[in-house]
């Protein structure tokens, strides 16, 4: 995601808006359907319902049954119907038309759904997974949101990335919890994946959980972790609210990013690479590029994406 190659790419994810998965509009969750996905050092895209990938493979990230790099489309085995695919570091991800969710690739936290194994280089399902409408691949964990509104997660989660009230090395799917910790999240209807953390919008506020260690959780001067989820918020001088009226929103490795109604954007977490797009920056002074509290940085934006370090819309 720092080359390049993986800048044209996020443009090429910019361009598929008639079906983007970054926006919901409703207050309802939506079946969501994504035609390309750019992970690590690999790319996925669907092409009339079957899958096809190409990048590097030594994961098996690319499906085709081997672990060869390929520079060329090769073909994911046994999949049809896909409607969205999702690219995590060393893994894939494909969710199919009736809700079931595929998953390949490296496994050494679980990303797979089951305990961790070495890589596995074709789709498998997801055990007990249905319903499902939403896929997001972060790093090295998957988020799947249901029909129901509820998050289902799993894979690493040393940081707390699953929402689970937990953290451990990794985990199986379960629930993500809501932010008293006591009761399943509910009514979302969008998720997000970053590289160790995780974003979902709930009644047009935004839930943040996971790696917090360049605040992209809002928690600045903190650095502390969360494994429950917890609201961005936005102000200044002591005065704040939680981030409202959100329709669309995307986790970076070390930031987030979100769209209102309005079409504001709004940014947190670390600038150090100018990705909140607040201005001059200073690698020494941490005040001038890390962002305790959601701003505002443009205006009458419809789409955009959080990439590694960098941003676009």
């Amino acid at each position: 995601m720092k080359t390049l190659y993986s800048i044209i790419l996020s443009f090429l994810i910019l361009a598929v808006s008639a079906k983007d998965r970054s926006r919901n509009d409703s207050t309802t969750p939506t079946m969501t359907e994504k035609a390309i996905s750019a992970g690590f050092n690999h790319t996925l895209i669907i092409q009339e319902g079957e899958v096809w990938a190409w990048g590097e493979g030594i994961y098996g990230q690319l499906g085709n049954g081997g672990f060869d790099p390929f520079g060329v489309e090769a073909q994911v085995v046994n999949l049809d119907h896909i409607i969205a695919v999702s690219a995590g570091k060393r893994h894939s991800m494909a969710l199919r038309a009736d809700g079931v969710v595929f998953v390949w690739g490296d496994n050494t936290y679980g990303q797979l759904g089951t305990s961790p194994s070495p890589a596995v280089p074709v789709p498998v399902q997801v055990p007990l997974l249905t319903d499902v409408i939403d896929i997001q691949a972060g790093d090295f964990h998957c988020l799947a949101l249901k029909s129901d509104g509820t998050v289902i997660s799993w894979g690493a989660n040393a940081n707390g990335e699953l929402g689970q009230g937990i953290t451990s090395t990794f985990a199986g799917p379960a629930n993500v919890l809501d932010p008293s910790g006591s009761s399943n999240l509910s009514g979302i209807t969008l998720i997000s994946a970053g590289a160790r953390h995780s974003l979902a919008i709930l009644d047009g506020e935004v839930l943040a959980w996971g790696d917090n260690s360049n605040t992209q959780l809002g928690l600045y001067p903190s650095t502390t972790n969360s494994s429950i989820p917890i609201f961005i918020q936005t102000g200044k001088f002591f005065r704040t609210i939680n981030l409202n009226n959100i329709i669309s929103l995307s986790a970076g490795e070390t930031h987030s990013m979100a769209i209102d109604v309005e079409g504001q954007l709004w940014t947190w977490g670390e600038g150090v690479y100018g990705q909140l797009g607040i201005g001059t920056v200073d690698p020494m002074n941490p005040a001038t590029y890390r962002r305790r509290t959601a701003k505002n940085v443009a205006s009458k934006v419809r789409t955009m994406a959080a990439g590694a370090t960098h941003s676009m819309y």
